[in-house]
C-alpha cells in the first residue's frame, strides 16, 4: 500500500472519529489539529485527501465564509469494530 493510500484510510479514520465525538463538521485545520495528537500528517495533506473523498463522495464540502466546511457520510466511512481496516490499537473510541 502506498504512503497517499495509507494517509487517505488515516484521514478516513480521523473524519470518523472527529464527527462522532464532536457531532458536527470540521474545517481541514480542524480535522489537522485534532489527528495532530495521534500522527504526523501536514494540514496540506489532511486538505488534499478531504479533497479527494469530496471527488469520491464519502463527505460533503459546503463553504462558510469562504471556508470549506467538510461532514462525513457516516454510511459510506468504516466502522472500526466491523472493518479489517483497522488493528486493535486504532479502537480509540
Amino acid at each position: 500500500m502506498g504512503k497517499s493510500h495509507r494517509n487517505l484510510l488515516k484521514v478516513q479514520k480521523y473524519a470518523q472519529k472527529y464527527y462522532q465525538v464532536n457531532g458536527h463538521g470540521f474545517t481541514a485545520p480542524d480535522l489537522a489539529q485534532y489527528m495532530d495528537t495521534w500522527c504526523d500528517m501536514s494540514e496540506k495533506t489532511v486538505r488534499r485527501c478531504l479533497e479527494e473523498m469530496v471527488d469520491e463522495g464519502f463527505i460533503d464540502k459546503t463553504e462558510v465564509s469562504q471556508t470549506g466546511f467538510y461532514v462525513p457520510d457516516e454510511a459510506l466511512l468504516p466502522n472500526p469494530e466491523e472493518s479489517d481496516m483497522y488493528s486493535s490499537d486504532d479502537l480509540f473510541w
